[in-house]
């Protein structure tokens, strides 16, 4: 501690004497006058264009994709064309989330009809909590797997969230997509 304390006092002493020790110049030219010319003020107009490259972008920008994949069987607009909120982008062939949707509908009614019989055999007292609860759990995996199929039958299809124009759209109709590729480009360009 002390040998780093005794270092950065002559650190500092040497930097002092350093600064001090300079030589002193003489400015020559101290007393000269230097000649100014002096103008009166007045308006020009100058006749030069300035160019000038930048890239103008919309206010806000939104890239869009699919949140399930599939089957692209509709795409609404081409690149520049404008775009309303709420306006069908696109869609995917459904079938497929449909029959799942289906599978989860036909799981929900027998878990619930399974529910609904043992319900009253359990106000009897006739079957195990431990039984109940299963149908119980059953009925809720069978709600939420019915919600699920819902929300991704609807993800087959993209809506505009803003006014815009489609700037880009990186798909056609026919091609296979995975899940979350951003695939259309809508940016509201009223300001930029």
């Amino acid at each position: 501690m002390k040998i780093k304390y005794f270092f950065s006092l002559m650190l500092i002493a040497i930097i002092g004497f350093a600064g001090c020790k300079g030589k002193k110049s003489i400015d020559k030219n101290a007393n000269e006058a230097i000649p100014v010319t002096v103008q009166k003020l007045q308006i020009v107009s100058v006749n030069e264009e300035i160019s000038a490259s930048a890239n103008i972008e919309g206010n806000k920008t939104v890239k869009l994709g699919f949140m399930v994949a599939g089957k692209i069987n509709y795409i609404a607009a081409e690149e520049g064309a404008t775009i309303k909120v709420g306006q069908l982008l696109a869609s995917l062939d459904p079938e497929n989330y449909s029959i799942a949707k289906e599978m989860a509908d036909a799981n929900l009614n027998q878990a619930q009809d399974d529910y609904n019989r043992l319900s009253i055999m359990h106000n009897r007292k006739s079957i195990s909590e431990s039984d109940f609860s299963k149908v119980s759990n059953a009925l809720k995996v069978a709600q939420a797997q019915q919600h699920l199929q819902v929300k991704n039958l609807s993800d087959t299809k993209i809506y505009a969230p803003i006014n815009g124009v489609l700037l880009k759209k990186g798909t056609e109709v026919g091609e296979i997509i995975g899940t979350g590729l951003p695939l259309f480009v809508v940016s509201n360009i009223q300001t930029v």
